[in-house]
């Protein structure tokens, strides 16, 4: 579960999507919860999915193995 505190930074969203593509295994559900409207939009820029309320998910893409 990811949650973001006020006045953090924007970039919090995309790293934390940085590191979900790289860390975490694919097919994995996260879910994240948006402390605000706004920042539940900027997770949906960076490709959560809404859910209830200020939740989202994301479920981690399988990574591409080819050089």
């Amino acid at each position: 579960m990811l949650a973001q505190l006020p006045d953090a930074k924007a970039a919090a969203a995309r790293l934390a999507r940085t590191l979900l593509r790289t860390v975490i295994p694919p097919g994995v559900v996260v879910t994240a919860v948006a402390h605000s409207a706004e920042l539940h939009t900027k997770y949906m820029r960076h490709g959560f999915t809404p859910a209830r309320g200020r939740q989202l998910f994301y479920i981690v893409p399988t990574r591409d193995t080819a050089p």
